[in-house]
């Protein structure tokens, strides 16, 4: 895409009225090149569903985390990016004020979830679904309401959708154990996988002027040594190249996830 087309899609993700109108006709011609040869009806029904549904769930948390244009650029570039990929290829999910834990604890829940599956699979009767199971051990007591519905979140992503594979966003995280002049630090974008430890993406969003001096650009290759001493892969743009290529930086950053994914 040509630096012109480019600057017209930036108009477009800058203007709160006509972005969620580009977002829906890129969100329709994904549904309807995917179901071009699926015969089956109830896929073609839940599929456009599922898409907007999730979708929906990652533009509202991106929009809470814009603070300035560039910033708003960037994630919302991102989002166009995903669905014109797939839709599916990627959740946003916030963890808490110590990611490194939080994503542990995560990727627990997620194997006992994963193991719920099997043996509801092995021992459920033909007209049992997941959602009557986990209702008829609610009404046994051997779940709390919370864990009711946290199983149902993954139900919906790991049953009804299966997003196994699929890649988990968290917006600004805070490593803990990872200090830069005393402070832990809290990168843009961290990419990572449920069930790969070995997979890990720290994408940083450089503004105009907070990172134009000589301090600060050391700082943030402090930042960077740091995070890939842990494993983790770096990228970095510049305000400008965010601003001038939105749909080139969103397209680096998706062909990074896919050769990450194939490693």
């Amino acid at each position: 895409m040509d630096n012109a087309a480019q600057a017209s899609v930036r108009e477009y993700i800058l203007d709160d009225e006509q972005f969620p109108a580009l977002l829906d006709h890129f969100l329709r011609n994904q549904a309807e090149e995917s179901m071009n040869d699926e015969e089956d009806p109830i896929i073609r029904e839940v599929y456009p569903m599922a898409i907007n549904t999730i979708t929906k769930i990652n533009t509202d948390i991106v929009d809470s985390f814009q603070e300035s244009p560039i910033e708003k650029i960037f994630l919302r570039s991102l989002i166009l990016g995903i669905v014109k990929n797939d839709p599916l290829f990627m959740v946003i999910h916030q963890l808490g004020n110590d990611a490194e834990y939080d994503l542990e604890n995560y990727r627990k829940n997620y194997n006992s979830f994963c193991e719920l599956l099997e043996f509801w699979e092995s021992n459920k009767s033909s007209d049992m679904t997941i959602d009557a199971y986990l209702d008829m051990e609610l009404d046994k007591g051997k779940m709390s309401i919370e864990e009711r519905k946290y199983i149902g979140i993954l139900t919906f992503r790991y049953h009804l959708l299966d997003m196994h594979e699929s890649i988990h966003l968290t917006l600004q995280p805070k490593f803990s154990s990872i200090m830069i002049d005393g402070k832990s630090i809290r990168p843009d974008l961290y990419f990572w996988h449920p069930s790969r430890k070995d997979f890990g993406l720290i994408v940083e969003c450089d503004g105009f002027e907070y990172h134009s001096s000589k301090e600060m650009f050391s700082k943030d290759r402090k930042r960077d040594r740091a995070l890939q001493s842990k494993g983790y892969k770096v990228l970095r743009f510049s305000g400008q190249e965010i601003y001038n290529t939105p749909v080139s930086v969103a397209e680096e950053i998706l062909d990074t996830l896919q050769e990450l994914l194939d490693v």
